[in-house]
């Protein structure tokens, strides 16, 4: 990749190191061209339907649109990521298989580290950037402002929360709280967020496989 302006080796160096730490001067170029690039990943979606997949990093989006946009699913041992990926989990994760077909959508982090920057568009569905990603505050606020810049442009959504399982019941609830009040802002208020729920879908993941789907409806 031929990195063409200052900013863009800037973006590249930030999302390599998230704890980078930049100037004021910085800080606003980097936040003013993730924007930009946003505005033009917007247009691919502008008068289309789409299905918009938003929730925490790790909550398993990018998982769930492969999954979604039909490709072969399979589950790698924490031995085999580590070998594969070379990353340390301490459970098994679920991949695209070799050779599927359709091929993989989007890419799969199996890390900390969130492998989606902007929206990612393919075959009317959008992976957007974790609610609370880990590169810094200029990625998370342009990371807002692209996600509700996409909502603006389709022409129709419906919308996919994804919720950790192991998530709730930790931190109060933080990642619940976290989704309503960020679900809350892309709306512009709860009522307009009420007034639209039948396009509203929130799915759990991870979940084991003994979980019981009303106590965990109850709980939420």
């Amino acid at each position: 990749m031929v990195l063409s302006t200052a900013t863009d080796r800037l973006l590249a160096e930030k999302l390599a190191d998230p704890q980078m730490e930049l100037n004021e001067e910085e800080s606003i170029a980097l936040l003013n061209h993730c924007v930009m690039q946003g505005e033009k990943n917007a247009q691919r979606i502008e008068g289309k339907d789409m299905t918009i997949v938003m929730g925490n990093t790790g909550a398993g989006k990018s998982t769930f649109v492969n999954w979604l946009g039909g490709c072969q699913m399979e589950c790698k041992s924490p031995q085999e990521a580590k070998e594969l990926y070379d990353v340390a989990v301490m459970k098994p994760v679920v991949v695209v298989k070799e050779g599927s077909k359709p091929a993989a959508v989007m890419p799969i982090g199996h890390a900390k580290k969130s492998k989606t920057f902007l929206p990612q568009v393919a075959n009317g569905i959008c992976d957007c950037p974790g609610f609370v990603d880990n590169r810094g505050a200029e990625i998370n606020i342009a990371n807002a402002v692209n996600i509700r810049m996409a909502l603006e442009a389709a022409m129709s959504v419906r919308i996919v929360v994804l919720v950790d399982y192991n998530s709730l019941g930790i931190n109060r609830d933080a990642g619940i709280s976290d989704m309503l009040e960020i679900c809350t802002h892309l709306f512009g208020s709860q009522e307009a967020m009420m007034a639209h729920k039948n396009s509203l879908l929130i799915g759990i993941t991870k979940a084991p496989p003994d979980a019981e789907l009303p106590s965990v409806v109850n709980y939420i």
